[in-house]
């Protein structure tokens, strides 16, 4: 489980748990410094209150989206237009498809690839070269459904790929022989004229529900 303020993005990762439960654990992970009484600098101090009210600040944002009890992977994509002008593309955090499972990563160009460039905001799944790989079977077989999720409780964008049955080429579902293998997904996933309806804040989640 990464640190969830970090700049890039945030995440939660915990199969079997409810959003509500990765929340929970993840504010005790953060407050232990502070209820130890750990005696640091005034100024590492100021930093921890700074950041203890940005987390805050997120869990009654992801707190409002609803629906999100049984995704494998949960991605809050903060300051997207940020990102979008600096040239759109973002990797997610790695995560995996169950415990000892495949190492995937979610990749978002928020500016459009392919036949979306310029129009749509593409988003693919990635998978990577794991410490479990020699264990799984190859190649990757699971469905997953790539979801950007309204932040109103109105219609969710979902999509779902079928390894079985895609236009993606084979080599994305072998196993990695480097970093990761070619992603596969949507290069026309969220026209940016429907872009305001799934931001809130400035910020988008982003959910992966493996399928098995």
């Amino acid at each position: 489980m990464i640190c969830s303020y970090r700049s890039q993005s945030h995440y939660f990762s915990h199969s079997g748990t409810s959003l509500g439960e990765r929340i929970f654990l993840i504010y005790l992970n953060h407050l232990h410094y502070i209820l130890d009484d750990v005696i640091v600098p005034s100024a590492i101090k100021t930093k921890w209150n700074t950041d203890i009210t940005k987390l805050t600040n997120d869990i009654a944002l992801l707190k409002t989206w609803v629906g999100l009890s049984d995704v494998t992977f949960t991605w809050l994509v903060t300051n997207f237009s940020q990102k979008k002008h600096d040239g759109g593309y973002i990797l997610s955090p790695p995560f995996y498809s169950h415990p000892n499972g495949y190492k995937m990563a979610v990749e978002l160009n928020a500016n459009g690839y392919g036949s979306g460039k310029g129009s749509h905001v593409s988003l693919y799944l990635s998978i990577m070269k794991g410490p479990n790989d020699y264990w799984l079977q190859w190649p990757y077989n699971m469905s997953y459904q790539l979801t950007i999720v309204s932040p109103t409780g109105g219609l969710s964008k979902s999509s779902t790929i079928k390894p079985t049955n895609t236009g993606c080429p084979h080599e994305s579902f072998e196993r990695p022989t480097s970093g990761h293998n070619v992603s596969c997904g949507f290069a026309e996933f969220l026209a940016h004229t429907e872009l305001q309806q799934y931001l809130k804040q400035d910020n988008m989640l982003i959910t992966v529900k493996i399928i098995r």
